[in-house]
């Protein structure tokens, strides 16, 4: 049961952050430190947590929701 309540809170994280990058789409200078300010966590914290709930960087996480 840990890991389904795991995921969906990952699940839940990335739909945070895709929501944030996608009212920014318009921002080309945004980037982790932004993010990172909307989410009200550390940089480091940011880059830890999108890359192991998504498997991509943030920049990659960001590149791929500009590109869809």
């Amino acid at each position: 049961s840990i890991p389904n309540k795991t995921s969906s809170m990952g699940q839940t994280f990335l739909h945070k952050v895709e929501g944030i990058i996608l009212s920014k789409i318009e921002d080309e200078n945004f980037g982790v430190s932004d993010l990172a300010a909307e989410l009200h966590l550390s940089r480091s914290q940011v880059l830890r947590k999108v890359k192991a709930e998504s498997g991509k960087s943030v920049n990659q996480f960001i590149r791929d929701i500009r590109l869809r």
